[in-house]
């Protein structure tokens, strides 16, 4: 990591600062700037992970270098906007993900990643869902991948901040990543994985016909035995026959974890196991452990089942598919909130009982989905509720330092309403994370992604939020960096930039820019709020 510092800072010196000195144009000269000051928050957060991982702080890492990847996409876009497929930023940026993709997989590996997951537990986890993926978080047969979105609203909405998501999965890593890259997956806390060969000293695999595996196993395992080895077959998803030792397999992955976090005293208060074929049936078998089979469950779990969980109340076969049926199972043995942001049909109840900030965010940006794709009424109803939390002379600021008041930027809502309609478009949020900073603020980090059809967007976003009631006057600040600038939603409170003082500049300073073509800097806005307001997207 130290050498890619200096292999950025000579890249800027040589190239962004070279063209900077000699562009006249300003378009060009506003793009290469943005440029140097991504690629010097870059730097800062390559020495960041230096001294995290020298810390042994690895969540942090992890944290840090998703920040140094939306930086280098952010100058990588908008240097191809001015230069097109310029060969040095073309190099630069092929390197970059290199060096990226290398630490993320050394962050990753099974130390590191439990590490990083004890760093952020304050105590022990409310849930750990640990869930194979294809078929079972993952359905293959549907097409819009709502079982997922599903899922991804409720456990953002609700879970991420004290609970655990682990992935267990026979893919490769280079298979997991291409998975990520097709499906609108979370980042879990944890992932299990199978080596980079599946041929290898200790597994051999083979394709078997599901009408000659029950014969051929009998017969293996006998042939094995008199050899004397120690080992297990493993068949699965109707065709994969797989020869292990008996040490290895996701059970014995699951009990090492839950050994591991017992010993650091976060032992999770309730596990659930997820699984849709044979290799996902040990984890059905550790103790004290709840499993969901989905309803596209393979014939040889459900015999396994049959065999050796039958009478086990804390085993089910959910009536559901993949990831629908793990929110069955949730609901079914009554282990949090069961209702995902997704399946609340009335988007017009602002309603806020209790104040939850990541709740808040996941189902803002559901709106805004929900009003792109025209499932919403265009209605001034909306926009009405929305100016009666503004302040009558509140003014938003764009990242280019033009104002505008914000009764115009709601107005401007409605230009975008159903442009989305009848396309692919989803949008969800990862991570999100919100962190305390004061006795009614929070300061709420998360991951936005939009998919329309076969492009996919992302950008990091920090909002600062708070609930403080007492006031008569609330306003609320929300530092972005986002292609859409949006109003979240939340009671706030006095929080006016002149109040902000350093919380508000570490709030920009922690803001990555958007990996798309727009390059907004971070800005803000306030308004006053006695209910929380709506999506505001800005054109």
């Amino acid at each position: 990591m130290v050498s890619s510092m200096s292999k950025t800072e000579e890249f800027v010196h040589r190239i962004v600062l070279t063209r900077l000195a000699t562009t006249v144009d300003a378009y060009k000269k506003d793009c290469l700037e943005t440029c140097r000051e991504v690629y010097e928050d870059a730097i800062h957060a390559m020495k960041s992970t230096v001294e995290d991982v020298n810390e042994g702080n690895y969540y942090k890492a992890n944290v840090d270098v998703s920040a140094i990847s939306s930086n280098m996409e952010t100058c990588k876009e908008c240097a191809k906007e001015i230069y097109g497929d310029d060969p040095e930023f073309t190099k630069f940026d092929n390197w970059s993900h290199a060096i990226i993709d290398d630490a993320l997989t050394r962050l990753t590996s099974s130390e590191a990643n439990i590490k990083s997951t004890m760093d952020r537990l304050t105590g022990a986890a409310r849930l750990m869902i640990v869930s194979d993926l294809d078929h079972t978080m993952v359905d293959h047969h549907d097409p819009e991948n709502l079982s997922l979105l599903r899922f991804n609203a409720l456990w953002d909405a609700n879970y991420r901040e004290n609970s655990l998501l682990v992935f267990s999965t026979g893919r490769s890593p280079t298979l997991y990543k291409e998975l990520r890259k097709e499906k609108p997956m979370l980042t879990p806390d944890i992932t299990i994985m199978s080596s980079e060969t599946e041929q290898r000293p200790h597994k051999v695999s083979f394709y078997v016909p599901k009408d000659k595996a029950q014969d051929l196993m009998k017969t293996l395992s006998k042939r094995l035995d008199e050899c004397g080895l120690d080992v297990k077959i493993i068949y699965s998803g109707g065709m994969d026959l797989d020869i292990l030792p008996q040490g290895a397999g996701k059970g014995q992955a699951l009990a090492y974890l839950l050994k591991k976090l017992k010993s650091e005293g976060k032992l999770p208060n309730n596990t659930l196991a997820c699984g849709d074929s044979g290799n996902d049936a040990e984890l059905f078998s550790i103790p004290d452990v709840y499993g969901v089979m989905v309803a596209n469950a393979q014939e040889e779990l459900l015999q396994w089942h049959a065999a050796n969980a039958k009478n086990n109340p804390k085993v089910i076969h959910a009536t559901e598919r993949c990831a629908a049926g793990i929110i069955q199972a949730i609901g079914r043995f009554n282990l949090g909130p069961s209702t995902s942001p997704r399946d609340v049909t009335d988007m017009s109840d602002t309603k806020m009982d209790n104040f939850d900030p990541a709740y808040e965010v996941v189902k803002f940006y559901l709106f805004f989905e929900k009003w792109r794709r025209g499932e919403i009424e265009n209605s001034d109803l909306y926009l009405s509720k929305l100016k009666a939390v503004c302040r009558p002379s509140g003014t938003f600021v764009h990242p280019s330092g033009v104002e505008k008041s914000l009764e115009e930027c709601v107005n401007t809502l409605k230009k975008c309403h159903g442009d989305k309609k009848g396309k692919q478009f989803r949008i969800w949020v990862d991570q999100v994370l919100p962190t305390q900073v004061g006795s009614d603020s929070w300061l709420v980090s998360f991951k936005k992604w939009e998919i329309c059809g076969e492009e996919r967007q992302c950008c990091i976003t920090t909002v600062l939020l708070s609930s403080k009631v007492k006031f008569v006057e609330r306003s609320l600040q929300f530092l972005f960096n986002n292609p859409k600038p949006v109003i979240i939603s939340s009671f706030a409170s006095r929080m006016g930039p002149l109040q902000m003082g350093s919380l508000g500049r570490m709030c920009i300073r922690l803001g990555c820019r958007a990996q798309q073509q727009a390059t907004p800097r971070p800005g803000s806005f306030r308004f006053d709020s006695e209910k929380p307001a709506f999506l505001l997207p800005v054109q």
